[in-house]
């Protein structure tokens, strides 16, 4: 079955008063059609990176094709488009396979930028395995044209395979940006390249742990929402386990089949990338019963930068099950 994707490009009213703005429907479009690839993910998989930019007066999409032949896991490619005169045109298409969208980030200066995560597998590929994220960097202006491979780098040598469950943000003006990709179910990896287009700092973001849990684990948090300017790098996301809670009164038990089978976990994360004004960190926020003392992490970088700093971390392990029969606010 394929499925139509519309692109809202909204326009605003040119008032002085900003309590006067109001958005416009300008334009509703079908940008391209998706054949669903069986592989557990979709277009809006990426949900937390957005996957539609701008670039001065260029508008870019990337989308996910469906390889006809290929098994999944990774039997799609991303494919990117720009909206020209005539309408959305293709203007790059990927030859790896992959599982997973393709988040797109822009500089001021009109570079553009795609989060991509090839399998390594040979063709045809494995059904899972190895992957090697990257981001390419090509121009607004000349799509079509010779695009870069950026190469991010990471602490040590990091397993990440096709689940990438990843989040990739830039600060358009300062021509810096951040990339995260989990690794299983503990943590998730991220990388920064500033401005002179080094891989300045890297490090690792353990998520929170579920001790109170039937089975103790981690709260793996998966595709969260995340923003960086100034080097300040923002994250909240939502994870995805497994309702960790057995027990519990009927009317508040998950049917299998029936709803969501999964558990809620708000995290919220600020960490601050190195500059030479960094020092440490650390959160005064008391304990209380609803809301755990806050976790502090401390993340390496490549030497001489000073340690990359992470501070106000607040992590709440929330269960629907949880909340209902414990009498919390959800």
């Amino acid at each position: 079955m394929k499925t139509p994707l519309a692109a809202l490009l909204l326009g605003a009213s040119l008032l002085v008063r900003v309590a006067d703005l109001a958005p416009i429907v300008e334009i509703e479009e079908e940008v391209y059609a998706f054949t669903d690839a069986g592989n557990g993910a979709g277009p809006m998989w990426c949900a937390g990176s957005t996957t539609l930019v701008r670039a001065g007066d260029f508008v870019f999409a990337s989308g996910l094709e469906t390889v006809a032949g290929a098994q999944p896991l990774n039997n799609c490619r991303w494919v990117l488009f720009r909206r020209e005169a005539q309408g959305w045109a293709r203007v790059r298409v990927d030859e790896s396979l992959t599982r997973e969208p393709a988040p797109l980030a822009t500089f001021s200066d009109g570079r553009v930028l795609v989060s991509v995560n090839p399998t390594l597998g040979v063709r045809p590929p494995t059904k899972a395995g190895p992957a090697r994220p990257d981001v390419i960097q090509i121009e607004s202006r000349d799509p079509r044209g010779p695009a870069v491979a950026l190469t991010p780098e990471w602490q040590g040598a990091p397993r990440f395979t096709e689940h990438s469950y990843r989040s990739f943000a830039a600060d358009g003006p300062a021509g810096e940006f951040v990339l995260l990709q989990n690794v299983g179910y503990t943590h998730t990896e991220w990388t920064f390249r500033d401005r002179t287009g080094k891989w300045s700092a890297h490090g690792q973001l353990p998520w929170p742990w579920g001790a109170e849990y039937d089975k103790p684990q981690p709260a793996r948090v998966c595709y969260p929402t995340v923003a960086v300017q100034g080097r300040a790098v923002h994250l909240c996301g939502v994870s995805d386990i497994v309702e960790p809670y057995g027990a519990g009164p009927e009317n508040c038990r998950i049917t299998p089949g029936r709803g969501s089978r999964f558990s809620r976990c708000e995290t919220q994360v600020r960490f601050i990338l190195p500059s030479a004004t960094s020092r440490r960190l650390t959160s005064k926020t008391k304990p209380t019963e609803a809301t755990p003392a806050p976790q502090v992490y401390d993340s390496r970088v490549i030497p001489p930068t000073p340690s990359a700093l992470v501070r106000s971390v607040r992590s709440r392990s929330r269960s629907w099950n949880d909340c209902a029969w414990r009498g919390r606010n959800c």
